[in-house]
């Protein structure tokens, strides 16, 4: 389930998955980054709910892809609600 892209709005944030999928969040813009609300993720085209175990897989897929990038100008903050 490797990140291979994230781009996103003002207020959405979508993050590309090596399989082809794509996740949503909703959250905003901040100086600097984006806060985006775990509570609000799911899988674009979906009504399949997320489980936690699998938010919380991908969380940390999403801060190790941002982390890896080299980019320490932005940030991606994720916040359970």
């Amino acid at each position: 389930m490797k990140v291979l892209k994230i781009t996103g709005t003002s207020s959405e944030m979508l993050v590309y998955l090596k399989d082809g999928s794509v996740l949503e969040l909703e959250g905003e813009f901040t100086q600097g980054g984006f806060a985006a609300y775990i509570s609000t993720m799911r899988l674009k085209g979906s009504d399949r709910a997320l489980s936690e175990a699998e938010k919380e897989d991908y969380s940390r897929e999403i801060l190790e892809y941002n982390r890896n990038r080299g980019n320490k100008d932005f940030r991606i903050e994720l916040y359970p609600d």
